[in-house]
């Protein structure tokens, strides 16, 4: 009889505490993701704002491959000088910056990188 009488009071205690560990152990996890999803917002911002300020990478969209020509028929490849240089750029800032695995580019008229 003693045994159940301490388990009714044990228990909520003991339940009660299991649920705030968990969470308090969820609050710290969310707390490191959002730092994180900040600094990778923050880091993709700068990225961003660097790219748009390149005059390396002012280029006129006339000069890049507009890929809504394809047809059926088939596509020829032909890049200028100019969008090889842009592609040159972008390649460079890719193997200086690890954490970038992809960029792409696209203009109003169709050419994409």
């Amino acid at each position: 009889m003693l045994f159940m009488s301490f388990v009714y009071i044990i228990r909520p205690i003991y339940e009660d505490w299991i649920i705030q560990s968990y969470v308090t152990s969820l609050e710290l996890q969310l707390k490191h993701i959002d730092y994180y999803m900040e600094e990778f917002v923050s880091d993709t911002q700068d990225d961003v704002e660097y790219l748009s300020r390149s005059r390396e990478l002012l280029v006129e969209k006339d000069a890049l491959t507009n890929f809504l020509n394809v047809t059926e028929e088939g596509f020829e490849y032909n890049p200028s000088e100019e969008e090889k240089k842009l592609v040159n750029a972008f390649e460079r800032y890719i193997e200086a910056n690890e954490q970038i695995e992809y960029i792409y580019f696209g203009a109003d008229n169709g050419a994409l990188l």
